[in-house]
């Protein structure tokens, strides 16, 4: 994996990462998400459980569903949250080291941490609530694709999914995610989850389908 930095302040990504097999992540500063510039974002569709949390990892397919417009975006993500809901604490991705921080991977290569100080809700951990799935954004009334663009009923090969889920234990060590999770989907003509509630052999273990074609919001 290589960085390359970005000279110019005023494009999107702040540094880029390429992998081996050439697929390029633009990295954001964590003060210019687009996230802080839409606070009431919507159009979420995910799948949830509740309890006693110290993380997440899950492996996800990478698709680019087309977007019209550079103020609209759909994404994949997982959400940890902690803390009461009247002041709670949330980040997209990450798990906490022995330092308290919430790291960020991706495979064995360390990107980051989110400071357990800007995150009281959370702290040292647990978090009580951990979610995997996708978000779209438009300033317009006509929503983009999400995943791979095709409802998660398509299954393999077309419906964008999440697979190999874990929750990391108080030890930190990995477990398939519990199967008594919950689906939010906000707009299910649009965007829809296929959740099988079964754990497989490896690497597939806990995983679900989700996303669609967007349309009307």
């Amino acid at each position: 994996m290589t960085k390359q930095h970005i000279d110019d302040q005023n494009t999107f990504g702040s540094f880029s990462l390429q992998t081996e097999y050439g697929d390029i992540f633009d990295c954001v500063d964590i003060y210019k998400q687009l996230a802080f510039d839409h606070p009431l974002l919507k159009n979420h569709t995910l799948l949830a459980t509740q309890g006693t949390f110290y993380g997440t990892k899950v492996t996800m397919d990478l698709w680019t569903p087309q977007v019209s417009s550079d103020r609209m975006f759909s994404l994949s993500q997982y959400l940890i949250i902690g803390g009461p809901v009247e002041s709670f604490s949330s980040i997209e991705s990450g798990w906490m080291d022995a330092n308290g921080s919430w790291w960020l991977y991706y495979n064995d290569y360390a990107l980051g941490y989110f400071p357990r100080d800007l995150l009281p809700g959370l702290g040292s951990g647990p978090a009580t609530s951990v979610g995997w799935g996708g978000e779209t954004y438009s300033p317009t009334n006509v929503c983009p694709p999400m995943g791979s663009g095709h409802f998660p009923d398509e299954g393999v090969r077309k419906a964008g999914f999440m697979r190999g889920i874990k929750v990391m234990n108080q030890t930190r060590q990995p477990e398939d995610a519990p199967l008594n999770t919950s689906t939010i989907v906000d707009i299910p003509q649009n965007y829809r989850v296929v959740d099988p509630k079964v754990i497989s052999p490896e690497p597939d273990g806990r995983s679900f389908f989700y996303g669609g074609p967007g349309g009307n919001c």
